[in-house]
């Protein structure tokens, strides 16, 4: 597999990102550790048919900050969805936590750089490298209003000009 530190503009992007969220790695302090499915969307929540709903493939779980997961569930929705659907789900969350939710927006660009990162690498390295099913990369390349909406959630949140992000050649 080729290595994605030998594709300079995408090590140069990437690390002006990780600057960032370094620089302001002090306002978001750990908080209270869970079990993160890290991949929690609708398409994730089966109903069975007595109501109950469970959820679907945990195969990216871990132990980490609430907010991880918080913000890929975020970012997900209003990106795959409608933006409004962010504020909603935030809110709502904050409602049944009984609780605000501090520095989500640091979180959410952690997230938005493993989606464009994710899709970068897979776009770059084909499917079955990634260990992914060969349709996963079309799948990807159509999805491009997708990716569209998460690089311009990374140039609102982190000041990246959407140009650079031209450089890793996704869209």
């Amino acid at each position: 597999m080729t290595s994605l530190f030998a594709d300079k503009p995408a090590l140069s992007l990437f690390k002006t990102i990780v600057d960032w969220l370094e620089t302001r790695k002090s306002t978001a302090p750990s908080q209270r550790l869970s079990l993160a499915h890290l991949d929690f969307h609708p398409y994730n929540i089966l109903v069975r048919k007595d109501g109950r709903p469970f959820i679907i493939d945990w195969t990216n779980f871990d132990l980490t900050d609430y907010r991880t997961d918080l913000a890929w569930t975020l970012l997900l929705c209003s990106t795959y969805g409608e933006p409004k659907m962010r504020d909603r789900i935030l809110r709502m969350y904050e409602k049944i936590a009984r609780s605000n939710v501090d520095n989500i927006e640091y979180f959410e660009v952690i997230a938005a750089t493993r989606r464009i990162g994710s899709i970068y690498l897979s776009l770059r390295n084909g499917a079955e490298k990634m260990g992914m099913l060969p349709e996963t990369v079309e799948t990807m390349r159509r999805q491009k209003r997708h990716i569209e909406a998460v690089i311009q959630f990374l140039s609102e949140r982190t000041g990246i000009e959407p140009e650079q992000f031209g450089e890793l050649n996704i869209l």
